[in-house]
């Protein structure tokens, strides 16, 4: 892996933890969906199948969830806190400007453009100067 692809590993990083966090609210969202559409148990002192689960089962599952999401919500932070400074850090104003935009507001090259007043190819351009001048002393694995 080429020192550039390292540094764009890196600066997805952030966007790989936030997609994370989307994917476990949705598993919130569907547990809390469950657990509610629970039918209440008739106790009518008939036989019946136990088919019914327990309610406990699923706030055990919601809680993991819970502490994944907070779990990750925090790593979230610190990694775009630390691409951040790191972009800050950097010299030139408009690859500060381009690499904030692509990678911590996540948009697309056109929108870029059309924000900065290039065109698509120029700010590739810029993008590419800005990740060779880009420094970071992150570990991109780092517990994700």
């Amino acid at each position: 892996m080429t020192e550039i692809e390292k540094k764009k590993e890196y600066l997805k990083s952030y966007r790989n933890l936030c997609n994370k966090i989307k994917a476990l609210q949705e598993q919130k969202y569907s547990l809390i969906e469950t657990m509610t559409s629970v039918k209440a148990q008739s106790y009518d002192g008939m036989p019946k199948a136990n088919s019914i689960s327990d309610l406990s089962d699923y706030m055990v599952k919601l809680d993991a969830v819970m502490r994944s999401i907070d779990d990750i919500n925090a790593l979230c932070l610190a990694r775009k806190i630390q691409i951040e400074t790191s972009i800050a850090n950097m010299s030139d104003g408009m690859e500060c400007n381009i690499l904030h935009k692509r990678y911590i507001m996540f948009k697309s090259w056109e929108v870029i453009g059309i924000e900065t007043g290039y065109c698509v190819k120029q700010v590739q351009r810029i993008h590419g100067k800005a990740l060779q001048h880009f420094e970071f002393g992150g570990n991109v694995n780092e517990k994700e």
